[in-house]
């Protein structure tokens, strides 16, 4: 391991952007693509959903995505139209959107089943093998998810079962990414503060600011493929594999190792079962929170309130493809107001958390969160 440069100083937000620049270009690269690929694959799942040719229906009214074409017959609307199904092989777009939200909803499972299993593992292993080797397997992951929606996308629906199973796993390979990637970053990102707790805060503060890039550069990228209103994904998931894949070695050339050589104790310990540890890693982590009245509140409430949020951002898209009726690129400009408030949040943390400290900090993000999900039901 190389001898890596300390935060110094009084800190502040650009010393830690220059001083963990290299571990912050993966941090990027992760979270663009993890972002970047999120609307299209909406739009892919829109685009695999098959039906028979619809009908009018008794007053002679076709359903949204088809027109009335004679007596009796519906044709589907050009892709140029607002009102496309955003299927070539279904022309009723209310059918095409609850259809694939179903599906997306189902696998969504294995991406949370994955990341809850990968999770209890994954501190150890940080700990075990290094940050960089981790760090990489999050990479690795999203290759796999890549390379799984290719094979999807390649045998169209042919086979309902297979595109099921390859979805499903593409789903559990990037929850395991996002479970393996966010344990070591934060990990280094503790490696590089050289044990000050403000400095560290800089440096989770800094991580927070380049992630919240990534997500507007995630989104700016997609918006002109998205315009495109593709019919076939093929191509993109393509390009999507070679890009991770030059990703993956680009950051297997300039991440470095930040995990302090262990003391002859900690070797020891470090050398039980990974299985044993890893549980009781977790049950002391929990036997923490329950110990302190304020943690184990704010876990608790932070909970719900991500539960909240995620189910809201979910359902935010067919929410605006089908009541709003904007298209997939109209829909995915709304999702870039969250990375510039988030870039304006991690700004203003690090300031924040030195004059107000943490704890109050907290609390009121618990508050912020929960006034959020009372206006979305309120605008609902």
């Amino acid at each position: 391991r190389e001898e890596l440069p300390r935060l110094a100083g009084r800190g502040g937000l650009p010393q830690a952007l220059w001083r963990m620049r290299r571990f912050l270009s993966c941090a990027f690269v992760f979270s663009t693509f993890d972002m970047a690929m999120q609307d299209p694959l909406n739009a892919f799942l829109y685009s695999m959903v098959e039906c028979p040719a619809p009908a009018p229906d008794a007053g002679g009214v076709c359903p949204e995505g088809a027109a009335l074409d004679g007596p009796g017959v519906c044709v589907a609307e050009p892709r140029s139209s607002p009102s496309w199904s955003l299927s070539a092989h279904c022309a009723d777009k209310d059918y095409v959107v609850r259809t694939a939200t179903q599906v997306r909803g189902a696998i969504q499972i294995a991406h949370q089943v994955a990341s809850i299993v990968v999770l209890l593992f994954a501190g150890h292993v940080v700990d075990l093998v290094g940050r960089r080797p981790v760090l990489m397997a999050a990479l690795l992951c999203q290759v796999a998810f890549c390379g799984m929606l290719l094979g999807a996308s390649f045998l169209g629906m042919s086979d309902p079962t297979a595109i099921k199973v390859l979805l499903t796993m593409a789903y559990a390979s990037c929850g395991a990414a996002v479970s393996l990637f966010s344990p070591a970053a934060n990990a280094m990102v503790a490696d590089l503060s050289g044990g000050n707790a403000s400095l560290r805060g800089d440096g989770f503060a800094a991580l927070g600011m380049i992630s919240n890039v990534s997500l507007v550069v995630g989104f700016a990228a997609m918006y002109p493929i998205l315009s495109m209103h593709l019919t076939d994904y093929t191509p993109m998931w393509a390009c999507f594999l070679a890009i991770a894949v030059a990703a993956l070695a680009m950051n297997g050339c300039l991440l470095p190792e930040t995990l302090p050589a262990p003391t002859k104790e900690e070797d020891q310990e470090l050398q039980h079962s990974t299985c044993k540890r890893a549980m009781l890693e977790v049950s002391t982590g929990f036997r923490v929170v329950a110990a302190d009245p304020f943690l184990c509140v704010f876990v608790f409430v932070a909970s719900f309130a991500t539960m909240a949020a995620m189910g809201s951002i979910t359902l935010l898209a067919p929410y605006q493809v089908v009541v709003l009726q904007y298209g997939n690129a109209k829909a995915s400009v709304c999702g870039m107001l969250l990375p510039v408030l988030g870039m304006l949040a991690s700004g203003s943390a690090s300031p924040l958390i030195r004059r107000c400290g943490a704890a109050e900090l907290l609390l009121a993000v618990l508050v912020v969160a929960a006034a959020g999900v009372a206006i979305v039901g309120g605008g609902a």
